[in-house]
């Protein structure tokens, strides 16, 4: 008798990333799969920054989702 290996497929994905304060990101779903980007938004009168230096971010790029379950890069936040 000959024995096939069997093989299981799990697919990855990551959950939703964290909110930045005063701010929202899109598009929202309840999870990601591997390569999905999400694009960070402030409210109106707000600016995007990247770090509590206050790193102004002129050409934020979207996280995308990783093959480890987790986002590229960190959360920003949005202040004035």
């Amino acid at each position: 008798m000959l024995l096939m290996p069997q093989f299981l497929c799990q697919i990855t994905t990551c959950p939703p990333p964290d909110f930045p304060e005063r701010g929202r990101y899109e598009p929202e779903e309840a999870e990601y799969e591997v390569g999905l980007r999400v694009g960070y938004i402030c409210n109106a009168g707000m600016l995007i920054f990247f770090d509590e230096n206050y790193t102004l971010l002129y050409d934020h790029k979207p996280v995308t989702c990783q093959s480890n379950g987790k986002w590229s890069g960190g959360t920003p936040f949005c202040g004035k």
